[in-house]
């Protein structure tokens, strides 16, 4: 056998194999393969779950915040105007439970010279 027919062997022997693959419609995993597969995808689901529902207990804590804040601004209001006095003048100190005045003097225009 010449080397060209030999060339022309291996040729055909790989343009089979080449077909065979080919025309595979389904690959089937090995046992071990397919745990470590369906175990990841399982974990990716899961962790995909898992903040949905995180993300979703954020939105509402954050409404609940929005909802408290509002309600705490509203009630200093409420307390300011029974006790006439101003916000401007005085802020809520929550350790003495007590408005207190504030003691820093407003800011003076610079001198004119």
């Amino acid at each position: 056998m010449s080397v060209v027919e030999e060339v022309k062997a291996e040729v055909e022997k790989v343009v089979e194999e080449v077909k065979k693959v080919e025309d595979r419609v389904r690959i089937d995993l090995e046992d071990g393969e397919k745990f470590v597969v369906t175990k990841l995808e399982n974990d990716f689901l899961k962790a995909q779950v898992e903040l949905q529902q995180i993300e979703a207990r954020a939105k509402h804590l954050r409404e609940v915040a929005q909802n408290v804040s509002k309600a705490y601004t509203t009630k200093l209001e409420e307390l300011a105007k029974k006790y006439e006095i101003s916000l401007k003048e005085f802020f809520y100190n929550a350790v003495e439970t007590a408005f207190m005045k504030n003691q820093t003097p407003p800011p003076q225009p610079p001198a004119q010279g």
